[in-house]
């Protein structure tokens, strides 16, 4: 959705249409499951702090000053919505979940049933990563956010992403290495 579209939308529900909201949470829904299952790793969890990250947009939409694309705004209220959630329930869990079948990488194969393995093993190692490196991958590479909307979503420093995104980067060659045979391929940039 276009950052025009986006405003058109919240100047309806701002207006006392509140259908309108639904054309937001359509276009945003899968990107906003994907932080969230990066932060929760649990799909239950996961769709518990959408609605509530919704939620949570749809009540604070009158803050909203577009100086922020409003993916940016509505991801940061996500991200912060995850956190609360992890810090009340103190989940701990490494238990792997396979992303969104939707989510696609970037990467150039003849045959399709090896580049849908391909995106199987790639969406499981980047779930192996400690999750603010999975989330800040995700973010960067799957959604295509900058640096700066990054920071933005997460308050971290840019140096620290940069960092964050190195390391991930690193881990996430190792493990593909052992899986892929064209892992170099893929982690170039």
């Amino acid at each position: 959705m276009t950052p025009e579209e986006d405003l058109r939308y919240i100047d309806q529900v701002l207006n006392g249409n509140v259908q309108a909201y639904r054309h937001l949470v359509d276009a945003y829904r899968d990107i906003a499951f994907t932080i969230a299952l990066k932060l929760m790793r649990h799909y239950a969890d996961a769709e518990e702090v959408v609605q509530l990250g919704f939620l949570k947009a749809y009540e604070q939409l009158y803050t909203f000053k577009g100086q922020a694309k409003f993916s940016t705004w509505l991801y940061t209220i996500m991200y912060r919505t995850a956190l609360e959630q992890l810090r009340k329930r103190s989940i701990t869990s490494g238990r792997l979940e396979v992303l969104n079948d939707q989510v696609e990488i970037a990467a150039g194969s003849e045959n399709p049933m090896y580049a849908k393995d391909r995106q199987f093993f790639v969406r499981q190692a980047i779930d192996q990563l400690p999750k603010m490196e999975g989330l800040i991958i995700t973010l960067f590479y799957l959604n295509e956010n900058s640096i700066e909307e990054i920071r933005e979503i997460t308050g971290l420093s840019t140096a620290n992403i940069k960092v964050k995104l190195f390391r991930a980067r690193k881990t996430l060659k190792k493990i593909l290495e052992n899986t892929l045979p064209d892992a170099q391929q893929i982690l170039k940039g």
